[in-house]
């Protein structure tokens, strides 16, 4: 068999996984429970972890089952946000600058740490280098956090 491909889109568009052979593709799934309208799911392990945006609507962290297409679970308190991972740890930034980290789990999201780190908007992807996070909210303010300790 080929390669993977996984699309994903939102304004009420959704997402699927395609199995790529040459230039042929043939659908795996689709559906419109992932929709990720700002910013990209990431993948652990058989398992993506992504906020399902949809604008003017409830837009939940969700985990989602690669391989089927199902949700396994949402954590409806978190909304508007964007991740990034590191190993099987989520960094997980709230539209209103929450910082959470959780393991990558489809047990459910359990956070191990959090802490309000900025105001206003935060939308942008954390960005993760030599154990330090960069985070900006919408005004363009723009932190960095160690995460050594």
């Amino acid at each position: 068999m080929g390669e993977q491909v996984w699309i994903g889109s939102g304004y009420g568009k959704g997402n699927g996984l395609f199995n790529m052979d040459g230039s042929n593709a043939s659908e795996v799934w689709t559906n419109s429970d992932l929709k990720s309208q700002q910013n990209p799911p990431v993948l652990i392990g058989d398992h993506l972890y992504g906020f399902d945006g949809d604008a003017g609507k409830k837009s939940p962290l969700k985990c989602v089952d690669f391989k089927t297409g199902n949700v396994v679970w949402e954590a409806e308190e978190l909304r508007y946000g964007a991740l990034t991972a590191a190993g099987d740890q989520l960094i997980v930034i709230s539209d209103k600058g929450e910082l959470i980290v959780a393991k990558a789990s489809p047990e459910g999201f359990h956070p191990t740490a959090r802490a309000n780190v900025l105001d206003g908007k935060c939308w942008t992807v954390p960005v993760l280098s030599n154990s330090l996070v960069y985070l900006r909210n919408s005004r363009g303010r723009l932190i960095c956090l160690d995460l050594r300790s």
